[in-house]
């Protein structure tokens, strides 16, 4: 594994141990949502999510907060 890679992991693992404990602080239950997707499109989004150091799971609740605060 190269070194930026395991730099990039060692990240994405932190913010998701954060984002973790943001949820259990919440002490609000949570649902799962599934949502299917070609698998190109998914190794995409990934990479993506990787790059920009973001977990799938706090952009999409993300883009959740921004729709539902949406007039109208």
């Amino acid at each position: 594994m190269s070194l930026l890679k395991a730099k990039t992991s060692k990240t994405r693992n932190r913010n998701i141990e954060i984002e973790n404990a943001l949820i259990a602080a919440t002490e609000e239950d949570i649902k799962r949502i599934n949502v299917n997707l070609p698998k190109s499109i998914y190794k995409k989004f990934k990479a993506k999510t990787n790059q920009n150091e973001i977990s799938i799971s706090s952009l999409i609740r993300q883009w959740v907060d921004d729709y539902i605060s949406e007039e109208g």
